[in-house]
């Protein structure tokens, strides 16, 4: 930063994994839930982040077993 103006955002990626493969499962999704109100600040509902926020997005879909 220059004088408090961000002159460059760098050369960066967000990578992430889709390990859904386009479904969830409802009892895994509970157990997430459940971690996350003991675990975290945040509830899932807070957790995503808006592809707006991710511009440079590299997503990682494995292949099924």
């Amino acid at each position: 930063m220059i004088d408090g103006e961000v002159v460059s955002k760098g050369n960066k990626r967000t990578i992430w994994v889709d390990a859904t493969n386009g479904t969830t499962d409802p009892v895994v999704m509970h157990d997430i839930d459940k971690k996350f109100l003991r675990f975290y600040s945040v509830t899932m509902k807070n957790y995503p982040v808006q592809d707006s926020y991710a511009v440079s997005n590299l997503v990682v879909k494995p292949e099924a077993a």
